[in-house]
């Protein structure tokens, strides 16, 4: 089994200020995931996408029949369409080369070991530093991006990984 959990990532601002380089690299891990799979004879790929591939108009709770009703987040569309193409790439190499793959939505997770940079990180790791940088210097306010409704979408990731071979 080969669980592709490889993909070049970054929060809202990263990919407002790189979403070429978002696109390409996303596109091409998962174009040579899929065909090595394919080539080496793997007898199951698990391939992880992120929720920000859904429309940007997705309703609550998002149904899998809401995938391909519309166009992604703008400021994430270049990675976010990348990464949506694994569904593209399950279907065809399961048509072509009879692989067996899933494709898994997991939402958004964070964790121990996520990326804290000022201006690539995504939204929980984000706040972390900005409250402990806010708390550190006596800031009395913390500006963050955002409507300040909450999302229950977010999940801490401890053993998350662990629990992938399920899938096959």
């Amino acid at each position: 089994m080969l669980i592709h959990l490889a993909a070049y990532v970054g929060g809202i601002g990263a990919n407002r200020e790189w979403p070429a380089k978002f696109f390409y690299r996303n596109i091409l891990l998962t174009s040579l995931a899929f065909e090595a799979a394919a080539r080496h004879r793997i007898q199951k790929l698990v391939y992880p996408m992120g929720g920000c591939s859904y429309p940007a108009k997705a309703t609550s709770p998002i149904g899998e029949d809401q995938m391909w009703q519309g166009y992604p987040q703008a400021e994430s569309a270049a990675y976010s369409t990348a990464k949506k193409m694994g569904l593209v790439a399950s279907d065809a190499y399961r048509q072509e080369f009879g692989l067996n793959s899933a494709v898994l939505i997991p939402g958004n997770m964070y964790g121990e070991f996520d990326n804290f940079r000022l201006k690539e990180s995504h939204v929980v790791p984000a706040l972390i530093r900005r409250f402990y940088e806010a708390k550190i210097s006596g800031a009395r306010e913390v500006v963050c991006w955002g409507t300040g409704a909450s999302d229950p979408r977010l999940r801490l990731c401890r053993r998350r990984g662990s629990r992938l071979p399920v899938f096959h």
